[in-house]
């Protein structure tokens, strides 16, 4: 059997904090330009109870590298106050031929 490498997604529900909002968006390695007013208009639906979570995601590399929600998680530093979001992270995992996916994830973290 031959192990390979996959890219997995492990979706969490995180309370994040400003500090926490600050350190995911420490590793971004860059992002399109900010727009104020989207960034503004968020965290006044944060401020006002109007902030979903499960409508979208904030997403991380396998690297840990901020992939996606720059503007929430901008949004959420504003806001000041921690509220919950939804995380997902890109997991890389060994697999082996001939398992699927799953089996391979559970034999990698019987390791």
């Amino acid at each position: 059997m031959t192990k390979t490498k996959q890219i997995v997604e492990l979706v969490q529900l995180v309370l994040v904090t400003p500090a926490l909002a600050d350190a995911y968006l420490g590793k971004s390695k860059g992002n399109r330009a900010l727009k104020f007013d989207v960034v503004m208009e968020l965290a006044k639906a944060m401020r006002e109870g109007r902030w979903d979570p499960y409508l979208t995601h904030i997403r991380l590399g396998h690297d840990g590298q901020l992939i996606d929600g720059h503007h929430r998680l901008h949004a959420a530093y504003l806001h000041g106050d921690p509220l919950l979001m939804v995380v997902s992270r890109q997991l890389l995992v060994e697999s082996f031929d001939g398992l699927s996916r799953e089996q391979a994830a559970q034999v990698t973290a019987s390791r």
